[in-house]
């Protein structure tokens, strides 16, 4: 199975709903790019992966 990406045109429409990031404190687990964690999110919907 090809792996599907979101399109800029549809990060277009997805970033303005996403709340603004922010930094976190020192020590902390570093944050995970917002695109890829919705593409990520997105995985598991279109294959039905637990």
């Amino acid at each position: 199975m090809a792996r599907r990406y979101v399109t800029d045109a549809q990060w277009g429409q997805i970033r303005p709903h996403l709340p603004p990031t922010t930094r976190r404190p020192t020590g902390w687990r570093p944050l995970v790019a917002p695109r890829r964690c919705i593409e990520e999110m997105l995985w598991i919907l279109w294959t039905g992966a637990p």
